[in-house]
């Protein structure tokens, strides 16, 4: 059971919602009942009774818990904290229906990096447009230590750059166009071939032929 605590951030109809503080309010005779104050990230603020607070999280299919590691860039161990850590590179496969996507399912993968259990990140793959609003197959993972994970992502994403379909998009719940950026024409050999690069810190010294599908290195002397 969810038990909101002050600092507590989650994501309720699509908005941040911050526990600024946890009230104990009573009235004469009556019992007492803790409130929560809560500000939103549309600015607004509300004073629901936390067991009103929990079962609107649980009504909401989509309401999930922003999980908080120290204080981020704030904290002064925050670089050697993110340097000690592991994580996880992922790399999914589709299982839309979408007749726009479903033809490139074999081909098409998104590839991710998580610091939670992979099977808990897809978990809710149907509910999230990062995920294609589609239940996923994980096909490959390959684990991290000491590098930090936005880095490892943003390395990766702009290696097979040139892989990533532009036209690729899905209609959220309220009807509007959402453009996933994680999704590539790449097989998992490709993504091993890089994530090994990577460990070795020779992830430069090579570059994706989407055209050959191929992981050259710079000096091949088969490139244009």
């Amino acid at each position: 059971m969810i038990e909101p605590v002050t600092g507590d951030v989650f994501i309720r109809n699509g908005l941040l919602c911050l526990v600024v503080e946890r009230m104990r309010k009573s009235s004469a005779g009556l019992s007492q009942e803790d409130r929560l104050r809560i500000v939103l990230s549309n600015g607004t603020e509300s004073d629901p009774m936390v067991a009103s607070f929990r079962k609107a999280l649980n009504d909401d299919k989509t309401a999930r818990t922003v999980q908080k590691v120290g204080l981020g860039r704030l904290d002064p161990e925050w670089e050697a904290d993110q340097l000690s850590v592991t994580g996880t590179i992922y790399v999914a496969r589709s299982l839309s229906d979408d007749p726009t996507i479903y033809p490139h399912r074999h081909i098409l993968h998104k590839i991710g990096v998580t610091s939670q259990d992979v099977k808990r990140r897809i978990a809710d793959a149907k509910n999230d447009p990062t995920f294609l609003l589609a239940p996923v197959d994980v096909v490959a993972t390959y684990q991290l230590g000491n590098l930090p994970r936005e880095t490892v992502e943003n390395l990766l994403h702009r290696f097979f750059e040139a892989a990533r379909p532009a036209e690729l998009f899905v209609l959220d719940r309220f009807g509007k166009k959402v453009h996933p950026k994680e999704w590539f024409f790449v097989l998992p050999e490709h993504v091993s071939q890089a994530a090994a690069l990577l460990r070795d810190g020779r992830l430069h010294e090579f570059w994706y032929d989407p055209s050959q599908q191929k992981v050259p290195p710079h000096d091949d002397p088969s490139k244009e």
